[in-house]
């Protein structure tokens, strides 16, 4: 079994709100009427970026489909404006509703109105002297949820994970930093789920998943391999949770490659991962370094899929 020393620290936006063709961005400050300087072409989306704030903005969908009939001659018809809200997720579950499939080496949980499938670990993850074995839990949240920490077991080859319910189908973004080489595991990769859905009950064993899965694969001598985008349907999530001794996810019928990228570089640190998602499409950004990346990602780290 190869061993590989991985931790998560995770900062998801949600970006909810549609967004197509040409955008106009416009900055509100404290300024109760913005002044909008926009350089157009006709045919046009804006995103309305409110957040919090004590600006009244209530006359800025005139205000603007007025200034750009006089700047770029674009009648009102040729304007859809849209609010996007947008909004830090903390993996704190005091915050957010999360459901959480974890294992521990006490007393499972196993509850379908609180979404906590804490299942039991094996008695063979107490072989080998694994410095985790014996955890309570294997997920670990610090940081007020901005960080998220996954730690691994003995011979057992479990898959913990956590679901945030989200039904909108408008575009989300979604960003995560994973830093490696913190904390003893043993991966054969790390994985983000989205557009996913779940449905039945977890206590009889007919909840089924149903989604996308970008996936970090280490090769056999635990480096990075591949990044793989998959698509799976009606998956158990019990069996995909606590199955003892499970297939890899490329031998798991339940999902379909869909590409993959040699991007994923090996011996690095610090990775940066990016993604836009819609109902029918995904763009990817990843960047890969021996030092903490403090740059944004841009248009050269889109991945290319095969």
């Amino acid at each position: 079994m190869k061993k590989r020393r991985i931790a998560i620290c995770l900062i998801i936006a949600l970006l909810v709100g549609l967004i197509s063709n040409s955008h106009v961005t416009v900055s509100a400050q404290t300024d109760t009427n913005p002044a909008v300087t926009v350089t157009v072409n006709k045919k046009i989306d804006v995103a309305l970026s409110v957040g919090a704030t004590g600006v009244d903005y209530s006359g800025f969908s005139k205000d603007l489909k007025a200034k750009l009939l006089e700047l770029g001659q674009i009648p009102e018809e040729d304007i859809n404006i849209s609010e996007l809200v947008s909004q830090s997720v903390s993996t704190s579950n005091s915050s957010f509703k999360w459901w959480v499939y974890d294992h521990t080496i006490g007393t499972p949980v196993i509850n379908d109105s609180t979404n906590n499938y804490t299942e039991k670990t094996e008695s063979q993850n107490e072989q080998g002297g694994h410095p985790y074995y014996n955890k309570a839990s294997h997920i670990e949240t610090t940081n007020n949820g901005a960080d998220l920490f996954f730690m691994g077991y003995g011979s057992s080859a479990y898959k913990d994970f956590m679901y945030l319910e989200n039904n909108d189908p408008t575009t989300k973004t979604f960003q995560f930093d994973i830093i490696e080489n913190e904390a003893y595991d043993a991966l054969d990769g790390v994985g983000f789920l989205f557009n996913t859905t779940v449905t039945g009950n977890y206590e009889n064993e007919t909840q089924k998943m149903s989604g996308y899965l970008l996936f970090f694969q280490y090769g056999y001598d635990g480096r990075g391999q591949e990044i793989a985008l998959y698509k799976f349907d009606d998956l158990n999530t019990k069996n995909f949770h606590h199955l003892n001794d499970p297939a890899t996810i490329d031998d798991t019928e339940s999902f379909k490659k869909l590409g993959s990228s040699t991007v994923y570089s090996s011996d690095v640190k610090y990775r940066k991962i990016k993604i836009e998602a819609q109902p029918s499409n995904v763009k990817v950004w990843y960047k890969g370094s021996t030092a903490e990346i403090k740059d944004e990602l841009n248009e050269s780290d889109i991945v290319s899929w095969t």
